[in-house]
C-alpha cells in the first residue's frame, strides 16, 4: 500500500519543474569520484557526533512551538521509534512537525519499516543528526496573515538516519553525513544515498518513478546498476535487492528553488516554478544473492503466515467485522476518500480560477484534515488486508483515480 499512499503527498497542487545541470553522460565517473572525495571530510564530522550520541544525554526542553531539539535515539530499539505514516514512512512527532526516520544498516540491508516484529530485531547505534540538534519549524497562515497552530510550512530538517544493528550482533558503524539544514523554503541541501538500501531512498510516485523531495520540490533518481541490468524504479521487490554505492550529486550540494507567484506578484508557498537540481543519479550494486534470496522468501513466510492467522481470525472473531473488514480499517478508507472528494473539488475550483486566494486558505484547511486521515491510519493494524478490505480498498482507490482522471481532463 506504500506506493499509493505515497500520492496524496506528489499530487498536492502542481509542482513546476524546471531543466536543471548535471554532469553531462562523458563526466560521469569524474564526477562520481569527486562526490566521493567530498564526502570523506563530512564522514568524519558524523563519527564525532555519533561519539556524542553515544552518550547518557539530557535533551532539551522546547521553549515554544517553533524550536524543538532532535532526540537521543542510541540503544534504543527500532521498534519504539516513531509511527508509519499514511504514506508509508516512519516519522517522529517534534511538535507539530514530523521527522523522517531512515534505518541504515552497515551492508545496505532492507529493513521492513512497517513491520513492528522486523523492527524490534534491530538497535540504533549511531545517528546523523547529534541529539539537542534545533529543529526549527515555520508555520503555514491563514488569508488575514494569522499563524495557524499545528500546520507547518517548511523545518530545516526533514529526515535522521539511524545507524541500527542487529539485537546482539557486534557494533558495525555506517558514514552518516551531516546534512545542512535549510535556512527557508529556497534553499535545501542534497541528502548522502550512499549505503541506504534503494528501498530506503525517496518514495515511487504515481508515474512509477523513485523521487524524493526536497520542501516544496521533488527530485527524480536515476538508477545505474554497476552490472548495467534495468532496475525497475516502480519495482519495490527490485528496489529491496539493492544498496546505493554512489551518487553523482555530493551530499550538501545546494538545491535552489523559484516559487511561482500570483497575478499579484505573492509567492505561492508550495508551487515551484523552477530548481537547479532536477535529477540525482545512484548508482547501486545487488545485495548478496543468498541473502536477498533468504531475505525475500521470509518476507513471503511472514506473510503467508499473517494471511492464514487473519482468516483464522476472519471466521472465530466475525462479529468484530463490519461487512468482513475490520472497523479501523473502513473508517481510514471512509476518511481517505471523503478527503479527496473535497480535495479534487477544491482543485476543480483552482482550475476554473486560479488567482483566487482564497483557495489558498481552503487548501490549509485540507492540511488539518490530511492529519486527521494520517492519525485514522495509524490507529488500524499495519497487518495484510483480509478479502473484503482488500476489494474495499480497490473500489475506494477507483474511485479517487477516476476523480483524478476527471480533474486532469
Amino acid at each position: 500500500m506504500k506506493k499509493f499512499w505515497k500520492v496524496f503527498f506528489v499530487m498536492v497542487m502542481v509542482v513546476a519543474l524546471a531543466a536543471c545541470g548535471v554532469a553531462p553522460v562523458s563526466e560521469k565517473e569524474v564526477e562520481v569520484k569527486k562526490v566521493e572525495q567530498e564526502s570523506e571530510a563530512i564522514h568524519e564530522e558524523s563519527e564525532i557526533k555519533q561519539d556524542m550520541a553515544s552518550e547518557n544525554i539530557i535533551i532539551k526542553t522546547s521553549p515554544d512551538k517553533y524550536t524543538w531539539y532532535i532526540k537521543n535515539y542510541v540503544g534504543k530499539n527500532c521498534a519504539s521509534l516513531g509511527y508509519v505514516s499514511m504514506g508509508g514512512d516512519r516519522l517522529d512527532h517534534y511538535g507539530a512537525g514530523v521527522l523522517e526516520l531512515v534505518f541504515v544498516t552497515a551492508d545496505g540491508t532492507y529493513i521492513d519499516i512497517g513491520s513492528e516484529d522486523a523492527l524490534k530485531e534491530y538497535t540504533v547505534i549511531g545517528q546523523s543528526l547529534s541529539p539537542n540538534t534545533e529543529l526549527k519549524l515555520v508555520f503555514e497562515k491563514d488569508s488575514e496573515g494569522n499563524e495557524y497552530d499545528s500546520l507547518v510550512a517548511t523545518q530545516n530538517y526533514q529526515e535522521i538516519v539511524l545507524n541500527v544493528k542487529k539485537v546482539g550482533a557486534e557494533d558495525e558503524p555506517a558514514n552518516l553525513t551531516v546534512i545542512n539544514p535549510s535556512p527557508d523554503k529556497y534553499t535545501w541541501y542534497v541528502s548522502d544515498y550512499v549505503g541506504r538500501n534503494l528501498m530506503h531512498c525517496g518514495y515511487i510516485s504515481l508515474g512509477g518513478d523513485l523521487m524524493d523531495r526536497y520542501g516544496a520540490a521533488v527530485i527524480k533518481f536515476i538508477i545505474v546498476a554497476e552490472d548495467g541490468s534495468y532496475v525497475d524504479p516502480s519495482d519495490e521487490n527490485a528496489l529491496k535487492s539493492y544498496v546505493v554505492t554512489a551518487q553523482n550529486v555530493a551530499p550538501n550540494s545546494e538545491m535552489k528553488l523559484v516559487f511561482d507567484k500570483d497575478s499579484s506578484g505573492v509567492e505561492y508557498d508550495n508551487l515551484v516554478e523552477s530548481q537547479n537540481i532536477e535529477e540525482i543519479e545512484l548508482y547501486v550494486k545487488k545485495l548478496d544473492g543468498v541473502q536477498s534470496d533468504v531475505l525475500m522468501q521470509k518476507e513471503e513466510v511472514t506473510s503467508l503466515e499473517k494471511i492464514v492467522l487473519e482468516e483464522t481470525k476472519a471466521d472465530t472473531d466475525s462479529e468484530q467485522f463490519v461487512d468482513g473488514m475490520r472497523p479501523e480499517f473502513k473508517e481510514a478508507m471512509d476518511s481517505y476518500e471523503a478527503f479527496y472528494v473535497e480535495y479534487y473539488d477544491m482543485m476543480k475550483k483552482y482550475n476554473n480560477n486560479p488567482t483566487d486566494l482564497s483557495i489558498l486558505a481552503e487548501y490549509s484547511e485540507l492540511m488539518e484534515k490530511a492529519i486527521e486521515v494520517d492519525e485514522k491510519f495509524a490507529e488500524w493494524d499495519e497487518g495484510e488486508m483480509n478479502d473484503a478490505e482488500l476489494k474495499y480498498y480497490l473500489e475506494v482507490t477507483g474511485r479517487i483515480s477516476q476523480m483524478a482522471y476527471e480533474v486532469l481532463q
